[in-house]
């Protein structure tokens, strides 16, 4: 136990049991390594608190308060009660619990590749920035208050808010869920990136992500949403609507066991949409109703991804029927590098048997469905970029 009125350096100490410092609102700093076998608190009141030694060995949970706080640990590093007036920058070599913590300004956690946690509310005033490598970030606590903007970089990441959630970066390997009881939105020049499949829930506010640098490879669920604002689809260029089905085929008799038509696009809807077989019967839609409905969400440039989002109506969709839709113009004839068009699933594996892709007429052709066959990922590659096809299932 130590306590002094102004600053406090701890020198090299090791401590068996349990360390407790009070500094008097001195700067609280040491010249070696600090080892602590049981718990650590440390009180600098208006003093800051300056642990940076890449040797410290803080085995129980540290609690501490103070103004701009530093803490490092050489292994893993597991927070209890903490509250930094200013900023507060976490480093450890394996696991990261934020305990309880409270932050005036920015908080900064690295976890050396372990996994982010916490035990309790953490509130942060300023910016939070928490890089997990191929660790996981789990901050799911419902009292959480992330004022400023949030940064996130690991596997599986999950962050929930009691309010608004800003994000600027984020990179996910693995999946992204993301809670708010209030909007979730995005600044401007950030750039979301998930592998996997991302959740935006918003319970009372809107969800908005319009940055362009977006990419959602794995598809997007926005479920229990109030309002949801994303990048504005683009119409895609399709044959002119007319009633001889004969005229607007996208694949012939012999390549497909059904024909498609194109229908007139929804009156104020940005989209085309695309009438095709219904059945294995050979039904073919009618040329004046809605079928399958192509989006250009995110058009695709040089070295960056686009998205293209179908959607099927269910009776398109049931097990057994075929549809066929064509490539959007605005990716099958973008001016990018390489030239070939090339279509696998999103685990880079062939498209299954039921679905064909033909380059020379950049058309989908998808016959006898199999039960549970949709949603569909794709990814089609020209060039340096990579398009997402997200084929859905819609209700009508």
């Amino acid at each position: 136990t130590l306590n002094s009125t102004g600053a406090l350096n701890l020198g090299t100490s090791t401590v068996g049991g349990n360390l407790t410092a009070h500094s008097g609102n001195g700067n609280v700093t040491q010249t070696g390594a600090l080892s602590v076998g049981g718990t650590t608190g440390i009180a600098a009141g208006t003093g800051n608190i300056d642990l940076t030694n890449a040797s410290n060995t803080l085995t129980g949970a540290v609690s501490f308060n103070g103004n701009n706080v530093v803490i490092t640990d050489a292994g893993p590093l597991t927070l209890g009660t903490g509250e930094a007036t200013g900023d507060l920058t976490l480093n450890s070599t394996g696991a990261l619990n934020l305990g309880t913590s409270t932050v005036g300004g920015n908080l900064t956690a690295h976890s050396g590749n372990g996994n982010v946690t916490q035990t309790g509310a953490l509130s942060v005033g300023g910016t939070t920035g928490i890089a997990a490598g191929t660790g996981n970030i789990d901050l799911t606590n419902r009292s959480n208050t992330l004022s400023g903007a949030v940064s996130l970089n690991g596997n599986n990441v999950a962050v929930t808010a009691a309010g608004a959630l800003t994000f600027a970066n984020v990179y996910a390997m693995g999946t992204l869920t993301a809670v708010s009881n209030g909007s979730i939105l995005q600044i401007d020049g950030s750039a979301i990136s998930v592998a996997g499949t991302s959740i935006f829930n918003s319970a009372t506010g809107i969800v908005k992500l319009l940055t362009s640098g977006n990419a959602l490879r794995g598809g997007s669920n926005l479920p229990s949403t109030n309002n949801v604002l994303l990048p504005t689809p683009m119409r895609i260029a399709l044959p002119s609507p007319a009633r001889d089905p004969a005229q607007l085929q996208y694949v012939t008799a012999a390549a497909s066991p059904f024909a498609t038509s194109a229908s007139e696009a929804i009156p104020g809807n940005s989209a085309q949409a695309v009438s095709t077989a219904g059945n294995a019967a050979g039904n073919v839609g009618d040329a004046s109703g809605v079928g399958v409905l192509v989006e250009v969400v995110r058009q695709p440039a040089e070295g960056q991804s686009g998205t293209v989002s179908v959607s099927v109506p269910k009776d398109m969709a049931a097990a057994n029927s075929s549809f066929s839709f064509p490539l959007p113009a605005q990716i099958a004839n973008v001016e990018l590098s390489g030239g070939a068009i090339i279509v696998t699933q999103v685990n880079n594996q062939p498209l299954p048997s039921w679905l064909k892709f033909d380059p020379r007429t950049n058309v989908f052709t998808a016959v006898m469905i199999p039960e549970g066959a949709l949603p569909l990922q794709l990814l089609a590659r020209v060039g340096t970029s990579v398009i997402t096809i997200e084929i859905t299932e819609r209700l009508q």
